[in-house]
């Protein structure tokens, strides 16, 4: 994953997770976009119903990484599910995530 990125201090600003560990993923905190609509009553019910739903706090998820950014902050990357509103539709995706917007899933 990080054969491009020669590790030159100690200790690492990134670690692979081998093998991957159960995480759940907030949504709210891990897709935060500025450019959702503040009032859902301003939003269709057709997208409602079949657009990606970032409302979960709590969806499953493979940590496989850690990286520290420049900045500090540790970002993991997760596979994860996301659903359609009516949860008929569903897309696998793999995405950097802010710490904060992930947990380790109880036993």
């Amino acid at each position: 994953m990080f054969e491009c990125w020669v590790n030159e201090m100690d200790p690492p600003t990134r670690l692979v997770v081998d093998p991957p560990l159960s995480v759940l993923v907030d949504l709210t905190q891990a897709m935060r976009n500025p450019d959702d609509e503040f009032r859902c009553d301003r939003v269709s019910m057709r997208v409602k119903f079949e657009g990606i739903s970032t409302k979960d706090s709590a969806t499953q998820g493979l940590l496989r990484a850690w990286m520290q950014t420049t900045a500090g902050g540790w970002w993991g990357l997760v596979a994860f599910e996301l659903r359609s509103g009516n949860g008929h539709g569903r897309v696998s995706i793999e995405q950097w995530c802010p710490a904060r917007s992930l947990r380790r899933k109880p036993s």
